[in-house]
């Protein structure tokens, strides 16, 4: 069966198109057609979509609660549920819920009914961030510095244990033995450096550990407390900033709210 999705502002690319159209078979995209194609014809089912925007959904790789539910509160797939169904409805198609800094006993349960979730199908849910509790107490924003600590062998085969799913893990390179990246890594972790204190020098040997990302960069950074956007912008040479922008290969991530960030500055973190 053959849908064919018309009248609309189509992303094609790196441009929006109003003179395409999108084709499914089979819950897939088959053929992005020019609108007159007459092939379209012959569809099943035609979907007039009134002008409005279509675009790929969105992937949120930090997502600590929604619909009334917060993860680190309720770890179980009930929750991940609502959390999933209340971003759904703004564009996200597909995300990992986050867990902040935590004991081993709620990390284990977070990552349990992870794997519950996605053995059961739960829509949008693709794995786990687990964020801290191997972070910096001077950049811990809003964590429990009490969590903080150092993994430990069983720790490390906790935090890559999810056999079903991706897992997004954010540390400080600085508050953990490079081996302990490496384990990681070779585990199948996605290794992030956040909530950083560390210095250039720390988080390059991170990066050539295995770090693939940065997140929140910019926690607690008094350099970047001006009020002014273009003077935070010269003032960002911190550390952190550093070494992300001198690897080509890692991705940064950060919440870009609008009432903490202004365009300027998020500008200057994604340069």
């Amino acid at each position: 069966m053959a849908t064919v999705l018309r009248n609309a502002r189509i992303l094609a690319g790196d441009e929006f198109r109003d003179d395409l159209a999108v084709v499914i078979e089979d819950g897939h995209i088959s053929a992005l057609l020019p609108d007159a194609a007459p092939q379209l014809g012959t569809a099943d089912e035609q979907v007039d979509l009134g002008g409005g925007w279509l675009l790929p959904g969105f992937i949120d790789v930090q997502v600590n609660g929604g619909g009334g539910a917060l993860f680190n509160n309720t770890p179980d797939v009930e929750s991940l549920r609502t959390i999933a169904r209340a971003h759904r409805r703004f564009g996200t198609t597909a995300m990992l819920p986050t867990l902040i800094s935590d004991d081993v006993v709620v990390m284990r349960e977070a990552i349990g009914a992870m794997r519950q979730a996605i053995a059961q199908g739960v829509p949008g849910v693709i794995g786990i961030h687990l964020e801290g509790p191997y972070i910096a107490p001077a950049r811990k924003g809003t964590h429990d510095a009490s969590k903080f600590r150092v993994p430990d062998e069983q720790e490390i085969e906790l935090a890559s244990s999810l056999d079903n799913g991706v897992t997004l893990l954010t540390l400080a390179p600085e508050r953990v033995p490079l081996e302990t990246i490496r384990a990681l890594v070779e585990r199948g972790v996605i290794v992030a450096a956040g909530h950083t204190a560390g210095t250039y020098e720390e988080i390059r040997a991170g990066l050539d550990a295995g770090v693939r990302g940065f997140t929140i960069c910019t926690t607690r950074c008094r350099r970047c407390r001006a009020a002014n956007p273009a003077q935070s912008a010269r003032r960002w040479k911190i550390a952190t900033a550093g070494s992300a922008s001198s690897s080509m290969a890692c991705t940064c991530i950060r919440p870009a709210c609008g009432w903490r960030w202004r365009p300027s500055r998020v500008a200057a973190c994604c340069w």
